[in-house]
């Protein structure tokens, strides 16, 4: 498994969101913004001090750290979450 890192970046958009596919150990969307899916299974998907985001997950995932995270849409309507880390954050919206 692999990791990847889209951290400070701004991805995708609401009709058109950016997609990550596949099996990682890591997905770092630390102090990342925009319209994301992330779909497969993840150890860790870090989008600490994330804004404006509206994170779609689908699949299983270990550990989501949202923690410091302003303005988050989560939708985990499809994902199995063992543990959400939500300290701090200003959740928008949440889809589950």
């Amino acid at each position: 498994m692999e990791n990847r890192d889209y951290s400070e970046r701004t991805l995708g958009e609401k009709e058109k969101p950016f997609v990550i596919k596949g099996a990682f150990n890591r997905v770092d969307l630390s102090k990342t913004s925009g319209w994301v899916r992330v779909e497969g299974m993840a150890i860790i998907v870090d989008a600490s001090e994330a804004h404006d985001l509206h994170l779609e997950l689908v699949g299983k995932f270990n550990l989501v750290d949202l923690s410091g995270g302003k303005k988050i849409e989560l939708n985990r309507e499809k994902a199995e979450i063992n543990l959400l880390d939500a300290s701090g954050v200003s959740i928008q919206k949440l889809i589950s």
